[in-house]
C-alpha cells in the first residue's frame, strides 16, 4: 500500500532530509533542451525550484514553460548544464582533478595543500566584501623620483606586487559543498587548459547571475578565486586571462553584467591589478583594454587608490 507523503512526520534532522528528498523523487520531470544542438535533459522539478523565486516561477508559475514542462535554454551548453544540475543534486560541482597550472613559489601552504572541511563559511551574508588591500600596495611601491627642481614631488608607482594580497581576498565557500570539496584544489599540471577551468566557474556564475542563484555565485567565486590564485601568470600563458577577460566583458552572455560593481569583474580586476607588469607587457591584453572601456575603467578604480604620492 502507498502511504501519502504527508504522512511522515520529520522527527530529526535526519528525516527532514528524507522528506525534502522524497518529495523531490515524487515531483514531476522537467525538461531543459539545452543549447543549440538541442540537448534533451531532465531534472526534477521540485530540485530546480528550489534554486531560486526565478526558477520556481519558470517550472511552477502557470506560464507556457511549467505547463508544458519543457523550456530551452539555447544560451547555456552542455557542460555548463550538467555541473548545474551537479550543484543542484549535491550542493557542489566537480572541475578537472588535474588542473594544469604551474608552480608559483609564493603560494600559501594552505591553498597548495589546504582542504577546506568544517571551517566552511556560511551561505548567509551571500558574499562577505573582499579585504581591503589598498595598505598593502604602499609597500610594493617603488619611488621614483622625477628630475627637476629641488623639492619637486616624486611619484611612486606599485612595484611587482604580491599574490598574497590577492590571495587574501575573501570569497568564503558556502555551507552546501559536500562530496566535490577536494576540487577547489588544483593539482600541478603540464601548463595546458587552465582557461577551459576559469571558464568553467565563470560560465557558471553567469547562470547563476541570471537566474538568482545566490549559493551557485558564492562557489563559482570562491573556486574562481582559488583557480586564479594557484596559476602564476606570466607572459608566456597571459592569453589565458585575456579568454577570461573577453567572457567576462564582451561575450553575449555578459554583457548584461553590472559594470564596476559586478562580483565576477571584480574577482578578475583584482587579479589584474596585482599582475600590472605581466599584463602591461601583453600587447594582447593592452588592445583589450583600448577595446573595452569598462574594463579599463573597473582595473583602475582598483589601481588607482593604490598609487602612493609622496612629497
Amino acid at each position: 500500500m502507498l502511504v501519502p507523503l504527508e504522512t511522515f512526520v520529520p522527527t530529526s534532522k535526519y528525516n527532514k532530509i528524507l522528506l525534502t528528498r522524497a518529495r523531490i523523487l515524487l515531483s514531476r520531470p522537467f525538461k531543459f533542451v539545452i543549447g543549440t544542438d538541442e540537448i534533451p535533459i531532465t531534472v526534477y522539478e521540485a530540485a530546480i525550484a528550489a534554486q531560486s523565486p526565478a526558477l520556481a516561477s519558470l517550472v511552477q508559475g502557470g506560464m507556457t514553460e511549467s505547463l508544458s514542462a519543457e523550456v530551452k535554454w539555447e544560451d547555456v551548453d552542455k557542460g555548463t548544464f550538467l555541473r548545474f544540475v551537479e550543484f543542484i543534486y549535491s550542493g557542489d560541482y566537480s572541475t578537472p582533478q588535474s588542473l594544469p597550472v604551474q608552480s608559483n613559489q609564493r603560494l600559501s601552504q594552505s591553498l597548495r595543500t589546504g582542504i577546506i572541511t568544517e571551517e566552511i563559511m556560511p551561505a548567509e551574508p551571500f558574499l562577505q566584501k573582499a579585504v581591503d588591500v589598498s595598505t598593502d600596495w604602499d609597500t610594493w611601491a617603488e619611488s621614483r623620483p622625477k628630475k627637476g627642481k629641488k623639492g619637486d614631488r616624486t611619484r611612486s608607482f606599485p612595484a611587482i606586487p604580491a599574490l598574497e594580497s590577492f590571495n587574501s581576498l575573501s570569497y568564503p565557500v558556502p555551507k552546501t559543498q559536500s562530496i566535490f570539496a577536494n576540487t577547489c584544489e588544483h593539482a600541478i599540471g603540464d601548463g595546458k587548459g587552465e582557461n577551459s577551468v576559469f571558464l568553467i566557474h565563470a560560465s557558471l556564475y553567469v547562470l547563476a547571475d541570471k537566474w538568482g542563484v545566490d549559493s551557485l555565485k558564492q562557489l563559482t567565486l570562491s573556486k574562481l578565486h582559488r583557480a586564479l590564485a594557484a596559476f602564476h601568470l606570466d607572459i608566456s600563458n597571459v592569453q589565458n586571462l585575456v579568454e577570461l577577460v573577453r567572457y567576462a566583458y564582451l561575450d553575449e552572455q555578459t554583457l548584461e553584467l553590472e559594470h564596476g560593481t559586478d562580483q565576477l569583474r571584480g574577482l578578475i580586476c583584482h587579479y589584474i591589478a596585482a599582475n600590472a607588469r605581466v599584463t602591461a607587457e601583453c600587447a594582447a591584453f593592452t588592445d583589450l583594454l583600448k577595446e573595452e572601456g569598462a574594463l579599463a575603467s573597473d582595473v583602475w578604480k582598483i589601481a588607482a587608490p593604490r598609487i602612493r604620492v609622496a612629497e
